[in-house]
């Protein structure tokens, strides 16, 4: 038997109210799982490179022990193309699976709009009136929720927020450089192959040095498995966020002008140096053209072939061995500019957003198998696994992974053990995690991803006004929709404009790409995303300057 009860006592008296609210007894459980027959509900998820393992309902496995506790076992369908097209149809067709789970921001105000979906205070207030998520759930996050979407809708993932450390506090100092410079996009490095061509990491701090390694790697006669050295990477056909989005803020670009009123940030001269400087990576042959379609799968498999000397782009998308890596913080501006990171340091409203279909057919096993999996007990079963097989718990509470679990969540698509990210409550693991050992795998990860933040160059400022919600534009339907075909625009240009085969065709591509944000009515959207600006800021009390 899992010694939840002792583990969770250890860590602080607030457990009592997140253990499973309206599930039974453990007894009781037993009882009901094993008399009634099993619920089987769906899932679609629009994130195409999550990729969980085949629900298994036997004894000793993750997906088993939940199906236990819960009734409840789970069909997941994740497309790996055209999900969001897919799931509007769905929506349309009222035809949506009993859970939800998306990231894209044009969907979610399509799915809260559409009244398909419950609000989840009413859900379990009807179905699990008991639940710890109606009592112990962070305000401030339901406070974001219900202003993205006019009322509490979604369950977020990752939750990291002010009112969440309230509730599960960090239990280390490690853990309080994560709140404060951790951010997935970055620039990191082979570490064999900067030993094999003779840089040192230290020397990769100006634009100028960057450039100078992509060449040395691409006339370089080092081969690895049998391949060249690939000068750099980028994040694939998503590559115009989370690649494009560092070089921005590395070099300097912002949300706000001069006046201090919003402005969309590839308007500013310093994206469109971000933008140059991926032209010339492309034209000097360091990043090849098709890397912009590639899959996410893609990507890591080249990540793991050992050949790629960089890559610019979301760290956490790409299952490295960070012990491999190492990233060089910013890249300093032959402008001159400052590094920014925008960081909300009040805390967002998470990443994925799981929403419950009005027509889902068992409601109330549902709630139960929602309560569980948020629950502290249902974390610690499929997030952290069996206590003495999986980890130890020390004389402080704090929970000690070992080596076998950390195989497994390597290999999670096999195993399921922490593979339910959309449930995933960062502030709590972080209260009840032992940090890792400095050598560790984990501590590498973590040291590429607060790089950037922990440069010395680097200013963070409190981006927690800038949360401009597409729903907030909702009372003006034709600039909504101006503002998502905006953004599939902007998409096309920037491939475009970084594909310019020389230094004439990207400035006509670039003037070409700011007309035609202009005739699709840019300045329109923005002057309607500055008044939510103002006002965030006014309700929020925090003003933010210009630093460059």
């Amino acid at each position: 038997m899992r010694k939840y009860r002792k583990i969770t006592a250890s860590i602080s008296a607030l457990c009592v109210l997140t253990l499973v609210g309206c599930a039974k007894s453990e007894a009781e459980t037993k009882k009901m799982t094993a008399r009634e027959e099993i619920t089987w509900a769906e899932l679609y998820c629009d994130v195409d490179w999550w990729h969980p393992g085949a629900w298994s309902t036997e004894s000793g496995t993750i997906t088993g022990e939940i199906t236990r506790q819960t009734g409840v076992a789970l069909k997941s369908t994740v497309p790996l193309q055209n999900a969001d097209k897919q799931l509007s149809l769905m929506l349309l067709n009222d035809e949506l699976p009993d859970l939800v789970t998306v990231v894209n921001s044009t969907l979610i105000g399509q799915i809260t709009s559409s009244g398909k979906v419950w609000k989840l205070d009413e859900f379990l207030e009807t179905y699990c009136p008991d639940s710890h998520l109606l009592s112990a759930f962070p305000e401030d996050i339901k406070e974001a929720l219900i202003k993205r979407d006019g009322a509490w809708y979604a369950y977020p993932s990752h939750m990291n927020s002010v009112d969440a450390r309230k509730i599960w506090k960090p239990c280390d100092s490690y853990y309080w450089d994560l709140v404060n410079y951790n951010d997935n996009n970055g620039i990191m490095w082979n570490r064999n192959l900067l030993e094999r061509l003779g840089i040192s990491v230290d020397a990769l701090s100006t634009e100028e040095q960057v450039l100078d390694a992509w060449n040395r790697a691409r006339n370089s006669d080092v081969w690895i498995n049998g391949g060249e050295i690939i000068p750099l990477l980028v994040d694939g056909s998503g590559y115009w966020d989370p690649t494009v989005k560092y070089l921005q803020y590395t070099f300097g670009a912002e949300y706000i002008d001069k006046d201090g009123n919003y402005r969309d940030i590839l308007l500013s001269p310093e994206s469109k140096h971000a933008l140059y400087f991926l032209n010339k990576a492309c034209r000097n042959g360091y990043l090849q053209p098709e890397q912009l379609n590639y899959t996410n799968d893609t990507v890591k498999q080249k990540i793991a072939s050992g050949n790629v000397l960089c890559f610019i782009g979301n760290v956490a998308n790409t299952d490295l061995d960070a012990t491999e890596w190492v990233s060089s913080g910013a890249i300093l501006s032959s402008q001159g500019k400052t590094p920014v990171l925008a960081k909300n340091l009040q805390g967002g409203i998470g990443w994925m957003q799981t929403f419950i279909s009005k027509d889902c057919e068992n409601p109330k096993e549902l709630a139960r198998f929602l309560d569980y999996m948020t629950s502290e007990e249902g974390m610690l079963d499929w997030y952290f696994g069996t206590e003495g097989e999986h980890y130890s718990v020390g004389e402080d509470g704090r929970i000690i992974q070992n080596q076998e679990q950390a195989d497994l969540k390597s290999n999670y698509s096999e195993t399921n053990l922490a593979v339910f990210w959309m449930f995933e409550n960062t502030s709590w693991i972080r209260s009840i995690l032992a940090p890792p050992e400095e050598s560790s795998r984990q501590a590498q990860d973590d040291a590429i991803k607060n790089a950037f933040g922990k440069d010395k160059h680097t200013v963070i400022y409190n981006s927690a006004p800038l949360a401009l919600y597409s729903s907030l534009l909702s009372d003006n339907p034709e600039l909504l929709k101006m503002d998502e075909e905006l953004t599939s625009l902007k998409e096309a240009w920037i491939s475009r404009v970084i594909l310019a085969e020389s230094e004439i065709e990207f400035e006509q591509e670039y003037e070409a790409m700011q007309k035609a944000f202009c005739a699709h009515g840019i300045a329109e959207i923005d002057e309607e995303k500055n008044r939510i600006f103002q006002e965030n800021q006014r309700e929020m009390g925090i003003y933010l300057k210009k630093i460059n």
